[in-house]
């Protein structure tokens, strides 16, 4: 199992020099193209489109965190957070376009609430 580890603590911090590094990180990995655009998508549409709104600009943290698993060549996103029980799925409206692209690169999505948010994805 092969790890990308990120913790976000501002909303002030470099989209591309994180793009960057996930690009590197599948470089490293061997990644597919779609496995990497889904991991950027799930950065930018639902971190930073949806769980970065609801976060105040500074004393957060969010945990990014990306585990590939070569014997089934799969990809699991797991983003935590503190703060309220918040659900961008459940928030949002049906056809919000940002978590419709999310949901389309993504085999599977679980949602839950344990003390902190964590939202789970295999790509």
């Amino acid at each position: 199992m092969k790890l990308f580890p990120k913790r976000l603590i501002s909303n002030n911090f470099d989209l591309f020099g994180l793009n960057t590094e996930i690009e590197e990180f599948g470089r490293k990995q061997l990644l597919s193209p779609r496995q990497v655009t889904a991991i950027q998508l799930v950065l930018e549409e639902l971190c930073i489109g949806h769980i970065l709104k609801k976060m105040p600009q500074r004393g957060f943290e969010l945990d990014f965190n990306v585990a590939y698993s070569e014997v089934d060549d799969q990809c699991e996103i797991t983003i935590s957070f503190d703060g309220e029980r918040f659900d961008p799925f459940e928030a949002a409206a049906e056809d919000d376009m940002s978590l419709l692209i999310v949901k389309r690169f993504s085999k599977s999505i679980n949602v839950q609430f344990d003390e902190k948010n964590r939202i789970d994805i295999i790509v």
